[in-house]
């Protein structure tokens, strides 16, 4: 996260700044927010996107949900995969 840098003015309990204080150095605390942010920002994304992909509706088409479609074309993707290495057809 390089470039240039803005002021931020937030508030944390006690006992969290003062176990911040006390873990790092004085000089390296804002790229440790920083980190430490960017990480939970991005964990709260994943989150939010694998909630999005969950509620997705079921699909089923000529019989088969979305579920067993998928399974059916990894099955065939790695029984052709499988075809292409077999070394006893060669």
């Amino acid at each position: 996260m390089a470039g240039t840098r803005e002021r931020l003015t937030i508030t944390i309990a006690p006992e969290v700044r003062a176990r911040l204080e006390a873990a790092v150095p004085k000089s390296e605390r804002s790229k440790f927010v920083e980190s430490a942010l960017g990480k939970a920002l991005e964990s709260a994304a994943r989150k939010k996107a694998i909630e999005t992909i969950h509620d997705f509706p079921s699909v089923t088409i000529d019989g088969e949900n979305s579920t067993e479609i998928v399974r059916r074309i990894r099955a065939e993707r790695a029984a052709y995969l499988l075809s292409r290495h077999d070394i006893s057809k060669k």
